[in-house]
């Protein structure tokens, strides 16, 4: 059941936390519980090469639903819930959807992540200060499937999942990202599921990603620690791929939101494999559009976060508009903010700007500060 405030205006004055309006809340029943036993925990790897514990347990149906796996995230939560194989838990669905373990009985710490990736039996190492563990071979197998994916993800290449993927890889014809840009129509429709016409698209589909902007193309190269946010904080400071690629990590840390340890991920990726894979895709004829970056302009050394919506221009239009001016458009909050710019439905943002006191401006104050 969900409770609202009836009354546009009353909701526009309350307005909304980061992920839900102030003026709504929902009231769940309890979620339904289950017991089963842990036939197997086993380990999954992602792109960046960290490893996933997931328990894989005797079926049993709750709220509808079958539950064969449930996550567990790291070795530190599975030992945290003392959770083994052959122990009886008890589960249910968080929000009706995650499944996730509430209680074990007779809970054993203990468990442990491999010492070699179960899938190409590299070496498996946790990191300080991190908590996850991860493979560092950077041929994996696995860590390949997810990289592809996520990089087509990233460049809105449809039609290039998890399956197609998967083929490409088996039959040898694309190891990394770069390679998608040298499949051929015949190749493709070699594959399961495509014909002439649909190899064509996915081709076409292909090659028209090739011009992506510089942000888009950072994420998309699945640098650990990098989000979309960040990737596009470093296009605007950097403004060229070539100069993203010969920062120190002095310099990168200079970039509003990034610390040492992301300064460091960053720099050891392109001092390592990433910046042969930065060669081999701009070889293959991508071209990252370099930002302009402005050296002094109205803006120079001024931060600004946008937040809420703008009703005459989107909110990377307007992070765009900044960086053109010479200043810097931060995905957060902090005390170097010089200016928050809050439109409607402003949630954490805003309210941690007035805490702090900040100079805080309505979407028309802002475009006042924009040269004539």
């Amino acid at each position: 059941m969900v409770v609202k405030v009836d009354g546009f205006a009353q909701q526009l004055e309350l307005g909304f936390v980061a992920r839900s309006p102030r003026w709504a809340i929902a009231f769940k029943y309890a979620p339904e519980q289950a017991e089963t036993e842990v036939e197997e925990i086993a380990c999954y790897v992602g792109r960046t090469g960290v490893l996933t514990p997931v328990a894989h347990v005797k079926p049993v149906v709750v709220g509808g639903v079958t539950i064969r796996n449930v996550t567990m995230h790291n070795e530190a939560q599975v030992n945290e819930k003392g959770v083994y194989v052959g122990a009886r838990v008890v589960f249910h669905r968080a929000g009706d959807v995650i499944p996730e373990i509430v209680s074990v009985q007779d809970p054993k710490p203990g468990w442990k992540m491999p010492a070699r990736c179960p899938v190409c039996g590299g070496e498996v190492v946790r990191e300080e200060p991190y908590i996850a563990h991860r493979c560092v071979n950077p041929f994996c197998g696995a860590q390949k499937l997810e990289r592809l994916r996520h990089f087509a993800a990233v460049m809105e290449i449809e039609g290039l999942g998890y399956a197609t993927l998967t083929q490409v890889i088996d039959r040898g014809a694309v190891e990394d990202p770069s390679e998608l840009y040298r499949l051929s129509a015949e190749q493709v429709k070699e594959l399961e599921g495509f014909a002439d016409k649909s190899a064509h698209n996915l081709v076409d589909r292909i090659a028209a990603s090739r011009r992506p902007d510089l942000g888009r193309f950072l994420y998309a190269l699945g640098i650990p620690q990098v989000g979309y946010a960040t990737a596009q904080q470093l296009a605007g400071d950097f403004g060229s791929i070539d100069k993203v690629r010969d920062a120190t990590e002095e310099e990168l840390q200079r970039v509003e939101g990034v610390g040492p340890n992301m300064a460091h991920e960053v720099h050891s990726y392109f001092s390592g494999p990433g910046s042969e894979l930065v060669k081999k895709l701009l070889a293959a004829g991508v071209e990252p559009q370099a930002v302009d970056v402005v050296g002094d302009g109205p803006f120079t050394g001024k931060t600004f976060v946008f937040t809420g919506t703008l009703e005459t221009m989107s909110r990377p239009d307007a992070e765009a508009l900044v960086r053109k001016l010479g200043g810097k458009a931060a995905g957060s909050v902090s005390a170097k903010t010089d200016y928050v710019v809050a439109g409607p439905g402003a949630g954490s943002k805003l309210e941690k700007a007035q805490k702090l006191k900040l100079n805080i401006l309505d979407e028309g104050q802002f475009k006042a500060l924009l040269p004539r």
